[in-house]
């Protein structure tokens, strides 16, 4: 039963390995997909070199997202060297097929929140392709969506923080869930 889609990609695993790691996330329901055709990609390392930083780059500059996985112990994991280079997550792969399902519901949780962008882009409600625009969006979509607790926006003048704040108000106010609609926007311009 497939839930999910996203590409992967084993940076020097074995090949029993990566056999192992494919087989259960498929059975968590995650399907594989061509590069080109998936905006979320899994990648399984097993040492941090510069082949694993260059995929995570190339990706993010695709504004694709992609959870690093690593798939055996690694002494040391450079977090936020990771982050850095594009990796939008990191976990430590556990089989059993408790990390399966944590990428599983991860994927479908960035499915969600890409289809909420899409709506929000065709809408004509914001304006811009960057792939840094596009994930401070996500970004603001997931706290939007996914959480209940407030939202503080902050920049420069002309920045866009009004409207990413009417984006948190459709976006929360679209969703019924049963934990109570937001109230109207109010903006309040505190310069004065």
């Amino acid at each position: 039963m497939q839930t999910c889609s996203a590409w992967f990609e084993a940076c020097r695993c074995s090949p029993k390995l990566e056999a192992e790691i494919c087989a259960e996330l498929a059975t968590a329901g995650v399907g594989f997909a061509e590069r080109e055709n998936c905006r979320f990609g899994v990648v399984c390392f097993t040492d941090v070199d510069e082949v694993l930083l260059s995929l995570l780059q190339a990706a993010a500059r695709q504004a694709c997202r992609v959870l690093a996985v690593a798939a055996a112990p690694v002494k040391d994991i450079p977090a936020w060297r990771l982050l850095d280079a594009g990796a939008a997550d990191m976990l430590m792969w556990d089989s059993g097929g408790v990390t399966a399902k944590q990428i599983s519901v991860k994927l479908k949780r960035w499915s969600e929140i890409e289809h909420l962008l899409q709506g929000v882009l065709s809408e004509g409600f914001l304006v811009g392709e960057s792939a840094v625009w596009i994930n401070i969006v996500r970004r603001v979509l997931e706290a939007a969506y996914f959480s209940s607790a407030p939202i503080l926006l902050t920049g420069e003048s002309g920045t866009g923080k009004e409207v990413l704040a009417r984006l948190v108000s459709k976006v929360t106010r679209s969703v019924s869930d049963g934990r109570g609609l937001r109230s109207d926007l109010v903006t309040v311009d505190a310069a004065r």
